[in-house]
């Protein structure tokens, strides 16, 4: 946390359009009250980031792109857009192929030269921190050219900066940018998620800031810091922040809690929808109501006496075919709501139809979204899947990546997206795909997931309008085992 009269960061960021550059940019864009100004120096523009307007961060001079070939930009020009900066972060990295296929000198000239040199010149500009995403083996001395180039870049660091952070990330989860042979060892092992590896970037920087603007000097005895962290390393300083904000939070609701949450769940019939409804119920001291729009009528669940919670006015459940439902009669149900769920999912197969399964799963969620926006819902929280892309070839994942792009553009004040891979629904046959994936991995149990979504509605439902200053959040695999894992951890037994 940033102390009372620091400065506020700015940022200089290379490789700020892959899978790490972007979640850090959004990180540091979204911490408007702590970071003051991103500069992001590319060979390509930035035109899109989830959870960030862009045209207003730049118009208000919070970001600038300088957009030009790394390897021609003079020493003047790195030297003038990094002067003022406090933090380098260097998320540069190319495919391995360029290494296999390519010839050693080009591999190193993109590896290694390039970002050694613009680390230089960010030193030279004043820089005091410098920030690079290596890899878990980094030696300077290794015969491997890969491992050799990432550790002599932890190395020059060092000799320049008062303080170098090193991020020895392993398998990385970068969800939908994650290549072939990451995506298959990801079927077998849980990744470090390109979240966490950001967010972790930022908090490193976020507290060296601070304590160098207080007088605190990491470095000791006038020498310069190299701090190395692994994956381990990475999820304890999420960890250590949640804590913080946890006990804050907890402090915050003992002072003045927040109205109890109502919710609006579509799908609530499917295994996520009925999980998620249970959670919700049983919840009784955050959850006043549930309101469920479907066309058949949920008869039971598991732990919930449903009648009793229906005479108590806690369960409500409007039965109609969601194509006939008029808007009116949406906006009704949904007005004094705080969320609205979407869970709603189908299959070609089971629809019948690719039209069918569109109309299913993007044209009725998108419609009922709209009405419940126009009630005054601000948060919209959808279940996609792993792979969502409306530029997909394959119609499930194209249609995903398409209903979720339409509902961030409905209007809510914020949009979750929760994007989980093979779900193991409990009481339900899985399907034929998904039944010879969970042969070889574990999968996630859709109450994990139903558990993650209930935590984020809650959170963002508890915060204050200054203090909700990101509009939408992605959540992968790993996120969303990590807010369980947050959640169901004591503070107190936590150092």
């Amino acid at each position: 946390m940033a102390a009372k009269g620091t400065v506020p960061m700015a940022a200089i960021v290379i490789g700020g359009t892959g899978a790490t550059g972007k979640s850090l940019l959004r990180n540091l864009l979204q911490a408007k009250d702590k970071v003051s100004k991103v500069t992001l120096l590319s060979r390509s523009t930035l035109t899109s980031l989830d959870g960030v307007d862009l045209s207003s961060e730049q118009s208000q001079g919070r970001l600038v792109q300088h957009v030009e070939d790394l390897e021609s930009v003079s020493d003047s020009k790195v030297k003038e857009v990094c002067t003022g900066g406090h933090v380098l972060f260097n998320c540069m990295g190319t495919h391995l192929s360029l290494l296999f296929f390519g010839t050693p000198s080009a591999y190193r000239t993109v590896a290694y030269d390039v970002p050694a040199r613009l680390t230089k010149l960010a030193h030279q500009a004043g820089v005091a921190h410098s920030s690079v995403l290596t890899a878990i083996v980094s030696n300077p001395n290794s015969w491997s050219l890969y491992v050799r180039c990432k550790g002599q870049l932890e190395a020059i660091g060092q000799e320049l900066f008062p303080y170098t952070s090193a991020f020895r990330a392993g398998m990385l989860d970068r969800g939908e940018d994650s290549r072939f042979l990451e995506k298959i060892s990801l079927l077998f092992s849980s990744g470090l998620s390109v979240n966490t590896l950001s967010e972790a970037m930022f908090l490193d920087a976020l507290a060296y800031h601070t304590n160098r603007q207080s007088g605190e000097e990491t470095s000791s005895e006038g020498k310069n810091t190299l701090s190395i962290f692994y994956d381990n390393d990475i999820r304890q300083i999420c960890r250590r922040y949640e804590i913080i904000l946890q006990r804050l939070y907890l402090w915050t609701m003992a002072t003045q809690s927040p109205s109890s949450l109502a919710a609006v769940v579509i799908g609530a019939t499917g295994a996520t929808g009925k999980c998620l409804v249970q959670t919700l119920l049983a919840a009784k001291d955050k959850v006043a109501k549930v309101t469920i729009l479907g066309r058949r009528k949920l008869e039971s669940i598991e732990g919930v006496d449903v009648s009793q919670e229906e005479s108590e006015g806690r369960l409500v459940q409007h039965v109609q075919d969601l194509d006939e439902v008029t808007g009116e009669k949406v906006k009704e149900l949904c007005t004094g709501s705080h969320v609205f769920f979407n869970c709603l999912g189908s299959t070609r197969a089971k629809a019948g139809s690719a039209d069918a399964f569109r109309h299913i799963d993007l044209e009725i969620p998108v419609q009922l979204a709209k009405a419940a926006c126009e009630a005054g819902v601000p948060h919209c929280s959808v279940v996609t899947s792993q792979g969502a892309n409306p530029n997909s070839w394959f119609l499930y994942t194209q249609v995903k990546g398409q209903v979720e792009n339409e509902l961030k553009g409905v209007g809510f004040s914020y949009t979750t997206v929760f994007r989980p891979g093979v779900l193991r629904r409990s009481g339900e046959e899985p399907r034929f795909g998904e039944k010879l994936l969970l042969m070889l991995i574990k999968g996630m149990p859709v109450s994990l997931l139903a558990e993650a979504m209930f935590h984020d509605a809650w959170d963002y439902h508890g915060k204050s309008t200054s203090e909700a200053t990101a509009n939408s959040a992605l959540f992968y695999d790993s996120d969303i085992r990590r807010i369980c894992q947050e959640k169901t951890t004591p503070a107190a037994t936590t150092e």
